[in-house]
């Protein structure tokens, strides 16, 4: 299995990519991308077996539905609340997963902050990337997987919304203050990304190959250090080992999309000896 972890942003030049190559014998990190065309992303894509993508893959149900009502009537649904128009199942999902820890993790709303932008980056490559390889991304197909990744054939590439804080608050591992700093001389979020590299150093020490360059590399930057983690939990996905919705919330997921968060015992559970379909 091959798995693509994507730190989207809104321009490709600060958008990073990380490969994992999983084989019977171990798992072994390829050195993270960074600043990169959109050509080269969807080269790597087309070479992954799973995607896992930091970027949301939709939007509020509630949100765009308000939107669609207020430009063709003029007419502001007058039970529109403003928790449901910014966020998603997906991310109410995420603050439930992850009260219990300090700090509680909260999604960027993909309706009222910044990373709008990188949404509509998503959703343009997305489609760009199924119009050259026929691969449509179905939210609930990729929701619904089993235990085991697909067999040979189009089923086996699967590609879900990812979130690394969330992912790194459940592995019990720093998940704030590690991005990069507007004070050039705050060397606290290199520290905290240097934590980070060991605490996943040792917890996957027994399988997964991280050289030296690639440490170099998220040490340097965090979002090759998120692509990484991107790539982790694409992993996870994939073996049917991240938080799924109820049945009853499926229709709402197949438009919005899912962020899959891992178990709290998610990385010892990645190893070559999960996936039978491996070699």
């Amino acid at each position: 299995m091959r798995t693509l972890g994507i730190d989207l942003a809104a321009q490709f030049k600060s958008t990073a990519i990380c490969a994992i190559e999983w084989t019977e014998d171990g798992a072994t990190v390829e050195l993270p991308e960074r600043g990169r065309s959109k050509e080269h992303v969807i080269a790597a894509m087309r070479r992954a077996d799973w995607i896992g993508i930091d970027a949301p893959l939709g939007w509020p149900v509630d949100m765009v539905a308000a939107v669609a009502s207020y430009a063709e009537t003029g007419t502001w649904p007058r039970d529109a609340k403003p928790e449901s128009l910014r966020y998603r199942l997906a991310d109410w999902s995420v603050v439930s997963l992850t009260r219990d820890l300090s700090p509680t993790v909260w999604p960027l709303s993909v309706s009222s902050d910044r990373i709008a932008a990188c949404a509509w980056v998503c959703a343009a490559l997305l489609s760009e990337f199924a119009a050259l390889t026929g691969r449509h991304p179905d939210r609930l197909r990729t929701m619904l997987t089993t235990t085991h990744p697909p067999g040979p054939g189009p089923d086996a590439q699967g590609i879900v919304e990812v979130y690394p804080a969330a992912a790194l608050a459940m592995w019990g591992m720093t998940h704030t203050g590690y991005k990069k700093s507007s004070r050039s001389t705050d060397t606290t979020p290199l520290q905290k990304r240097e934590a980070i590299l060991d605490a996943l150093g040792r917890a996957t020490s027994s399988w997964l190959t991280i050289g030296d360059d690639v440490r170099a590399a998220c040490l340097e930057n965090d979002d090759a250090l998120d692509a990484l983690i991107a790539s982790l939990v694409t992993r996870s996905a994939a073996l049917g080992q991240t938080a799924r919705p109820h049945p009853d919330e499926l229709e709402v997921v197949r438009r919005e999309g899912w962020i899959h968060v891992p178990s709290q015992s998610g990385l010892d559970d990645l190893g070559p000896a999960r996936d039978t379909s491996t070699g």
